[in-house]
């Protein structure tokens, strides 16, 4: 269906893009939080208040983003896709807080799906989705931004990213997609959710059996997880992170790359957690650089590039980290988790899989139990965050 509207400026209302005919019955899954009341009144150029893990937040590029997916509309292009059937919704009502936001690339280019971060708190579409997606889309891939469900923790949101890999698998025809040499991106808990997948696989995480993703892109998490068989791996962070810092990152880059794994890792001045698209700073411009991996490691190698990428020469930028390994292992890994420390002593290593990335003061409360459960595969341990949430799908 065709809609004829107008484009959104950064003095456009909150209230304005909740009602917009572009976003009829989805303006709510634009927005970071599930199930709170917004302030309608707030312009847009002010959204960044909506995002309190997040930093460098750019107005006019968000309402760039917006105003890409409008156009697609007035044209008759549809932007958003529920990969939950009613059934599934009805069963799990949260599950109507989930969806898939379609920007177009070249036909039958490859995909990506961008989970942006939020602490699983929220999700911080406007500032770590919809701007890749535009990075991405513009260079003739296909991508999509998942809207996951938010407040029950890393399980549920990750088992939406499964369901909706294998939502674009069974109608990549129909949207018109490529699904040999597909990657997924990441920011923060959206990086973790990336990164389990490409260490597990999909049906692991309740999806179908499909292929592990030809690259993950993951910017400025505490993941640590990993597993003999890693894809491609490009690492973003801001050395002054102090949610994710930059040696948490190294630690695990270093791991990987002594397993064989081709990575890619660079670490921002001046930038700290949260920064998105960099717009501004010295991570700026990294979108093109994580392009450019996927299809070193990707679509390249099946003959896949979009007509019309420009072929760029390497260049090493301020801030870039190569050469075989990273930082030394420690043999106490802290874990920003009520600053409790966790290590395995039998390798020296340490393995700490955090459901949650660095939940607000008071999420996390004190009746939930904290479980250390070693599994013996790989001398793995996990920290495990149950509570009456926990279990929500």
């Amino acid at each position: 269906m065709i809609v004829n509207s107008a484009p959104f400026t950064g003095e456009d209302t909150i209230g304005d893009l909740l009602r917009h005919p572009a976003f009829a019955g989805f303006g709510h899954l634009l927005l970071p939080w599930d199930n709170r009341t917004p302030d309608e009144s707030m312009r847009l150029r002010n959204i960044g208040s909506l995002l309190p893990y997040h930093s460098h937040v750019n107005p006019a590029t968000i309402v760039a983003a917006l105003n890409h997916m409008v156009a697609d509309v007035n044209t008759g292009k549809p932007v958003v896709h529920e990969f939950y059937t009613p059934a599934q919704k009805k069963k799990n009502p949260a599950k109507s807080n989930t969806g898939l936001f379609f920007f177009r690339g070249k036909p039958g280019a490859p995909f990506a799906i961008i989970s942006p971060g939020g602490g699983f708190s929220y999700a911080a579409s406007v500032h770590e989705g919809f701007p890749y997606a535009v990075a991405i889309s513009n260079e003739g891939y296909n991508a999509f931004v998942l809207k996951y469900r938010v407040g029950s923790g890393g399980a549920p949101a990750t088992r939406d990213l499964a369901a909706a890999i294998s939502y674009v698998f069974r109608n990549a025809e129909a949207l018109g997609v490529g699904t040999k040499g597909y990657s997924l991106w990441g920011s923060s808990a959206g990086a973790r959710m990336a990164a389990a997948i490409g260490s597990h696989g999909v049906e692991r995480f309740g999806g179908d059996a499909l292929p592990k993703p030809s690259a993950v892109v993951m910017a400025y998490t505490g993941h640590s997880d990993y597993t003999s068989n890693e894809p491609p791996t490009f690492v973003v962070v801001g050395e002054d992170d102090g949610i994710a810092p930059p040696s948490v990152m190294e630690r695990r880059v270093g791991v990987l790359r002594r397993a064989g794994t081709e990575v890619e890792f660079h670490r921002y001045s001046g930038v700290g957690h949260g920064f998105g698209p960099g717009i501004g700073t010295s991570a700026e411009g990294w979108l093109d650089r994580g392009i450019q991996f996927w299809e070193r490691v990707g679509p390249n190698e099946r003959g896949l590039t979009p007509a019309g990428r420009r072929d760029e020469s390497f260049r090493v930028q301020p801030g870039d980290v190569f050469g075989g390994g990273g930082a030394e292992e420690a043999r106490v890994f802290p874990a920003e988790l009520r600053r409790t420390q966790v290590a395995d002593t039998t390798t020296g290593l340490t393995r700490i899989h955090l459901l949650e990335e660095h939940q607000a003061s008071g999420l996390v409360q004190p009746e939930h139990l904290l479980e250390l459960e070693r599994a013996h595969r790989g001398h793995r341990l996990e920290a495990l965050i149950k509570g009456g949430r926990a279990h929500a799908d």
